[in-house]
Protein backbone atom coordinates (compact mmCIF):
# COMPACT_ATOMS: atom_id res chain seq x y z
CA UNK A 1 0.00 0.00 0.00
CA UNK A 2 1.27 3.50 -0.90
CA UNK A 3 0.52 6.87 0.63
CA UNK A 4 0.99 10.25 -0.22
CA UNK A 5 4.83 10.97 -1.31
CA UNK A 6 4.55 7.11 -2.97
CA UNK A 7 6.62 5.38 -0.61
CA UNK A 8 5.50 2.02 0.62
CA UNK A 9 4.17 1.63 3.98
CA UNK A 10 2.49 -1.27 4.23
CA UNK A 11 1.97 -4.84 2.26
CA UNK A 12 0.11 -8.26 2.32
CA UNK A 13 -0.07 -10.70 0.78
CA UNK A 14 -4.01 -12.90 -0.18
CA UNK A 15 -3.92 -16.24 -1.32
CA UNK A 16 -6.96 -18.50 -1.98
CA UNK A 17 -7.17 -22.30 -0.25
CA UNK A 18 -9.40 -24.78 -1.67
CA UNK A 19 -9.43 -28.39 0.04
CA UNK A 20 -6.68 -26.96 2.70
CA UNK A 21 -3.99 -26.22 0.04
CA UNK A 22 -3.14 -23.16 -0.60
CA UNK A 23 -3.28 -22.49 -4.71
CA UNK A 24 -0.61 -20.03 -4.97
CA UNK A 25 2.08 -22.14 -3.48
CA UNK A 26 0.89 -25.35 -2.40
CA UNK A 27 1.15 -24.83 0.98
CA UNK A 28 -0.72 -26.89 3.26
CA UNK A 29 -2.97 -25.04 5.89
CA UNK A 30 -5.81 -25.32 8.43
CA UNK A 31 -8.14 -23.87 6.23
CA UNK A 32 -10.83 -25.79 4.93
CA UNK A 33 -9.28 -29.15 5.21
CA UNK A 34 -12.50 -31.09 4.98
CA UNK A 35 -12.37 -30.46 1.45
CA UNK A 36 -15.43 -29.12 1.41
CA UNK A 37 -14.95 -25.09 1.95
CA UNK A 38 -13.24 -22.00 0.00
CA UNK A 39 -11.52 -19.75 2.07
CA UNK A 40 -8.77 -16.81 1.45
CA UNK A 41 -5.68 -16.35 3.78
CA UNK A 42 -4.28 -13.11 4.67
CA UNK A 43 -0.68 -13.68 5.24
CA UNK A 44 2.50 -10.97 6.07
CA UNK A 45 0.28 -7.40 6.74
CA UNK A 46 2.61 -5.69 7.65
CA UNK A 47 2.86 -1.53 8.33
CA UNK A 48 5.70 0.69 8.58
CA UNK A 49 6.24 1.46 12.26
CA UNK A 50 6.37 5.23 11.13
CA UNK A 51 2.91 4.83 9.49
CA UNK A 52 0.77 2.56 12.14
CA UNK A 53 -2.15 4.15 13.95
CA UNK A 54 -3.36 5.39 11.07
CA UNK A 55 -6.09 2.74 9.78
CA UNK A 56 -3.92 1.37 7.07
CA UNK A 57 -4.10 -1.96 8.51
CA UNK A 58 -7.73 -1.83 8.68
CA UNK A 59 -7.69 -0.40 4.79
CA UNK A 60 -5.74 -3.49 4.41
CA UNK A 61 -7.85 -5.74 5.58
CA UNK A 62 -11.21 -4.40 3.76
CA UNK A 63 -8.99 -4.74 0.67
CA UNK A 64 -8.35 -8.67 1.63
CA UNK A 65 -12.12 -8.98 2.21
CA UNK A 66 -13.47 -7.47 -0.67
CA UNK A 67 -10.36 -10.00 -2.30
CA UNK A 68 -11.87 -13.31 -0.79
CA UNK A 69 -15.77 -11.72 -1.45
CA UNK A 70 -14.71 -11.39 -5.18
CA UNK A 71 -13.04 -14.93 -5.21
CA UNK A 72 -16.03 -16.48 -3.89
CA UNK A 73 -14.64 -17.70 -0.41
CA UNK A 74 -16.12 -18.25 2.73
CA UNK A 75 -13.84 -17.42 5.46
CA UNK A 76 -10.98 -15.28 5.49
CA UNK A 77 -8.17 -16.68 7.60
CA UNK A 78 -4.78 -14.52 9.41
CA UNK A 79 -2.29 -16.45 11.60
CA UNK A 80 -0.97 -13.73 14.14
CA UNK A 81 1.43 -14.64 17.01
CA UNK A 82 0.36 -14.84 20.45
CA UNK A 83 2.68 -12.02 21.60
CA UNK A 84 1.42 -9.21 18.91
CA UNK A 85 -1.16 -7.87 20.56
CA UNK A 86 -1.48 -4.83 18.92
CA UNK A 87 -2.52 -7.12 15.69
CA UNK A 88 -4.54 -9.74 17.77
CA UNK A 89 -6.84 -6.56 18.94
CA UNK A 90 -6.56 -5.08 15.58
CA UNK A 91 -8.06 -8.29 14.01
CA UNK A 92 -10.43 -8.76 16.91
CA UNK A 93 -12.25 -4.85 16.51
CA UNK A 94 -12.06 -5.84 12.32
CA UNK A 95 -14.90 -9.15 13.02
CA UNK A 96 -11.76 -11.81 13.08
CA UNK A 97 -12.64 -14.81 16.04
CA UNK A 98 -9.95 -17.22 17.63
CA UNK A 99 -10.12 -20.30 15.59
CA UNK A 100 -7.13 -22.40 16.98
CA UNK A 101 -3.54 -21.92 18.65
CA UNK A 102 -0.42 -23.62 17.32
CA UNK A 103 2.90 -23.61 17.29
CA UNK A 104 4.51 -22.27 14.20
CA UNK A 105 8.35 -23.01 14.22
CA UNK A 106 8.67 -22.24 17.55
CA UNK A 107 6.28 -19.84 18.02
CA UNK A 108 2.74 -19.59 19.73
CA UNK A 109 0.35 -18.68 17.29
CA UNK A 110 -3.43 -17.68 16.88
CA UNK A 111 -5.31 -18.93 13.48
CA UNK A 112 -8.01 -16.13 13.19
CA UNK A 113 -11.17 -16.64 10.71
CA UNK A 114 -14.15 -14.01 9.81
CA UNK A 115 -17.17 -15.37 7.87
CA UNK A 116 -17.49 -14.17 4.60
CA UNK A 117 -20.74 -12.98 2.33
CA UNK A 118 -19.00 -14.22 -0.93
CA UNK A 119 -20.55 -11.47 -3.91
CA UNK A 120 -22.11 -13.36 -6.67
CA UNK A 121 -21.91 -12.67 -10.63
CA UNK A 122 -23.34 -9.26 -11.66
CA UNK A 123 -22.05 -7.10 -8.63
CA UNK A 124 -18.92 -4.91 -8.24
CA UNK A 125 -17.32 -3.68 -5.14
CA UNK A 126 -17.27 -0.01 -5.66
CA UNK A 127 -14.90 1.03 -2.78
CA UNK A 128 -11.71 -0.54 -4.54
CA UNK A 129 -11.62 0.13 -7.88
CA UNK A 130 -8.51 -1.85 -8.25
CA UNK A 131 -10.92 -5.07 -7.54
CA UNK A 132 -13.64 -3.70 -10.35
CA UNK A 133 -13.77 -5.93 -13.12
CA UNK A 134 -13.80 -4.76 -16.54
CA UNK A 135 -17.09 -4.97 -17.54
CA UNK A 136 -18.07 -4.54 -13.88
CA UNK A 137 -18.96 -8.37 -12.65
CA UNK A 138 -17.39 -10.19 -10.55
CA UNK A 139 -17.53 -13.68 -13.16
CA UNK A 140 -14.98 -11.62 -15.48
CA UNK A 141 -12.54 -12.03 -12.78
CA UNK A 142 -13.20 -15.64 -12.59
Amino acid sequence: MMIGGGGVVGTMDVVAVVGGVSVRDGECSEAGEDGTSSAAYMANLCVHPNARRQSIGVRMIEYARCVAALWGTEVLFVEVEVSNSAAISMYAANGFVERSRRQMFGVATILLEQQQQPQRHGHTDERHPLLRPPKGTCEELR
